[in-house]
This record gives structure tokens, C-alpha cells and sequence, in this order.
């Protein structure tokens, strides 16, 4: 069972852009549920692949939230996002020169 926050926190990532609207849908229609590791998972690959303001706008909601969300969210962003960038060239041109303390620093953590 998802638990209300990590609903709440993905339908706001989806109001970020109408292609992550559709991303968060499709998910939900393929698992049949919100899986919120695997989205986050997910969301990193589809970020290498659309246009850079769009990719800025998300991975800036993504750094806010890291912190000001329920543990369940911070702990899928950490793990399942920011710990799956492998290189410090992806998590730059992740970050596409934006300072996004929250993600460096726990990619930091990480390597």
C-alpha cells in the first residue's frame, strides 16, 4: 500500500509538465499501482531523454522535496534516484549547472 504522501508527492511532480502527467500515468497503468522506488528509478532514465527546461523544472521540484517530504519520499529520491547516478559527468549534466545542494550532497554520500 503506497502511503497518502507518496501520492501527494508524485501527483505534484506531475503537475511540473504535462509529459510527467503522463509518465506518472502510465506507471500507475502498467504496475497497477504506484510503486514509488521503481518510479524514481524510472524517472532518472526518462530525464536523459526530454528537453532541458522541462528536466531542470523536475530535478528542482526533486531537490526541494528531498527533506520537506515524508521519510517514504525522501528515502525513494535518495535511494532510487540520486542513487542510481553513476558518474559525476551524469549527475552534472543531471543537475545541467544548477546548484541543487540536496542532490549533490547525497550523491556525495554515495561515491
Amino acid at each position: 500500500m503506497v502511503n497518502r504522501d507518496s501520492l501527494t508527492f508524485c501527483n505534484d511532480l506531475a503537475k511540473q509538465s504535462k509529459l510527467m502527467a503522463i509518465f506518472l500515468q502510465n506507471h500507475v497503468e502498467y504496475y497497477g499501482e504506484l510503486l514509488i522506488h521503481l518510479f524514481m528509478a524510472d524517472l532518472l532514465r526518462y530525464l536523459k531523454n526530454i528537453n532541458e527546461s522541462e528536466k531542470i523544472s523536475v530535478v528542482d521540484f526533486l531537490d526541494k522535496s528531498m527533506s520537506a517530504s515524508e521519510d517514504a519520499v525522501d528515502n525513494a529520491i535518495c535511494l532510487s534516484f540520486v542513487g542510481n547516478i553513476e558518474t559525476v559527468c551524469e549527475l552534472n549534466d543531471l543537475l545541467s549547472g544548477q546548484s541543487l545542494p540536496r542532490i549533490r550532497d547525497e550523491w556525495h554520500r554515495y561515491h
